[in-house]
């Protein structure tokens, strides 16, 4: 009877724990790493504005008591621990296990990532006419302005590193991506496009050092930096004044640490799982100097816009629109422009172009994002 009462007490003493935690916090709590806004706690004024209206009051404190409840942190953290060392499984869909600590993207609401990787997420017929109408436009509107456009795609981590997939998971062979319908939809036109995919591959088998971070869906600085040469070759063909950096400009050099990415995040795992960095430390410090751009030179963006400029005016301008993979290019791209302007946008602005008149625009977009060039 003693036994029976003190785990009924126990039982209640853990069942309100969380609840004393959250108003009344007594141990420090874990940092959440999840990449949301969490709900402000409703006030009463919300039940009886602009109706008297309790339901809704309710739905709203449920709500904020899901993200806010005590030692949910800890307890979401415990849970992918468990998830990842016994089952070796993800306690998200999100994010996929792979081999050898690799963790992968696959968000149903983030563009299309395995679904296209197997070849069942083509375009259709009228999409694909429709991204390719989109892009052949913007390059005739911009040849009229004498401004030199170039689309460049940045590819999915599991592209490039398919190896480290679950076994579960193979691409159907012989079947289409949509960057592969993409490619050969540009194939005959005069648009300057890269497909990132080939580069990297090859540098890949040449590099024992990895091109894209275990757990973050993004290339690294050695992976951003291949790009970034690639990107140059092409431009070089119109304007071969530019003078891009080499690999020879950098001390290059490999350290493991404690996963900190974005898809470590996702799993509440940051700074529990190992990661690789690659630092490259230019032996001749960079040139390139930060730039004012206003605030609303690119209304709607995602961020505000980044601007340098280096002394030397012979150099082309450039504008580049570009995803969370261009941040990891610009320290290599305003080395060699006599200003660069970036935009975080998953558009082209012409009215910045026009402002700017740049003499390069470029256009970075993730893999699984390439539905959206329809709406360029």
């Amino acid at each position: 009877t003693i036994l029976i009462r003190i785990f009924v007490s126990l039982f209640f003493v853990i069942l309100w724990l969380p609840l004393v935690q959250m108003h009344f916090p007594f141990i420090p709590e874990v940092n959440s790493n999840e990449r949301r806004t969490l709900t402000q706690k409703p006030s009463i004024r919300q039940m009886i504005h602009p109706y008297f209206d309790p339901y809704w009051y309710v739905t709203l404190y449920n709500h904020y008591f899901n993200y806010h409840y005590g030692f949910r942190n800890s307890l979401t953290r415990l849970n992918s621990i468990l998830h990842l060392t016994i089952f070796n499984t993800s306690p998200t869909p999100v994010v996929i296990i792979g081999n050898h600590g690799w963790l992968m993207y696959n968000s149903p609401t983030d563009g299309v990532s395995l679904k296209d990787y197997y070849g069942n997420a083509n375009f259709t017929e009228n999409e694909l006419k429709k991204i390719k109408n989109r892009i052949i436009d913007i390059n005739e509107e911009l040849k009229k302005r004498k401004i030199h456009f170039l689309l460049a795609v940045a590819p999915n981590k599991h592209v490039i590193y398919p190896e480290y997939l679950p076994a579960n998971i193979r691409q159907a062979e012989g079947r289409k991506t949509r960057l592969d319908q993409v490619t050969q939809a540009l194939n005959n036109s005069d648009v300057d496009f890269i497909d990132l995919r080939f580069r990297l591959r090859d540098e890949k088998k040449q590099n024992t050092d990895p091109l894209y971070y275990r757990t973050d869906t993004h290339w690294n600085a050695l992976g951003a930096f291949f790009a970034y040469e690639e990107i140059m070759t092409h431009l070089r063909r119109t304007y071969p004044g530019i003078k891009p950096l080499h690999r020879d400009d950098f001390h290059i050099r490999s350290e493991e640490n404690r996963g900190m990415g974005d898809l470590a995040n996702l799993l509440n795992m940051s700074g529990l799982l190992s990661d690789t960095s690659i630092k490259l430390t230019p032996k001749t410090k960079f040139i390139a100097e930060p730039v004012p751009v206003p605030a609303d030179h690119a209304p709607g963006t995602e961020g505000d816009p980044v601007g340098f400029q280096v002394q030397n005016l012979d150099l082309p301008g450039l504008v580049m629109f570009h995803d969370s993979f261009g941040d990891s290019l610009i320290p290599y791209l305003s080395e060699g422009f006599s200003k660069s302007i970036y935009i975080l946008s998953g558009k082209i602005d012409i009215s910045i172009i026009a402002r700017e008149k740049p003499s390069i625009v470029i256009f970075e977009i993730t893999e699984r994002k390439l539905g959206n060039l329809g709406e360029l």
